[in-house]
């Protein structure tokens, strides 16, 4: 369970860090990576949410 929750932490601070590194130096990549992190940190969130239940 908390190994779930740290994932999804984490994800989400990824996908900040490179939406924040977008802002800075207009990258599309840094873009297309920022929203595949946060593919991934809902994806992570939907599994702690179906392990809890």
């Amino acid at each position: 369970m908390k190994v779930l929750f740290s994932a999804v932490i984490l994800s989400l601070l990824a996908a900040v860090c490179f939406f924040i590194v977008y802002f800075l130096y207009q990258e599309v990549l840094t873009l297309v990576l920022g929203f595949t992190w946060l593919i991934i940190a809902v994806g992570n969130y939907r599994n702690l949410k179906k392990n809890r239940k």
